[in-house]
């Protein structure tokens, strides 16, 4: 039986290299267990203020361009993308890359909720 894109996804992404368990929660998707930092949804790392120069952040006018599929879409590849690039880019830390992940899937989470 092959892997699904999941099981591929979450096996590649180590847990983020930490000692403090009041910064990481354990979560459980498609029955792979993850360890991921809480992210601080205020931290210049997860929403810089150049994201919020206009009148209306990025994401929103996004939602309102191309529609909620589409921004699904590109926030489950964004968490993606920082999830298999963990710790590799220079001045980039595991921990910003995993906050950035969590910060992705949760606001594809609220919109399918939406």
């Amino acid at each position: 039986m092959s892997e699904t894109i999941a099981e591929i996804y979450y096996k590649n992404t180590p847990p983020p290299p930490t000692n403090d368990k009041d910064s990481v929660k354990n979560l459980t998707n498609n029955g792979c267990d993850l360890i991921i930092p809480l992210p601080d949804t205020n931290s210049e790392v997860i929403s810089p203020n150049y994201y919020k120069t206009n009148s209306v952040e990025v994401i929103d006018m996004m939602l309102k361009i191309w529609g909620k599929d589409a921004v699904i879409t590109h926030c489950e590849m964004c968490a993606f993308k920082y999830r298999m690039r963990l710790g590799n880019k220079p001045n980039n830390s595991v921990e910003d890359d995993l906050g950035k992940a969590k910060w992705y899937e949760s606001k594809a989470n609220e919109l399918k909720t939406k």
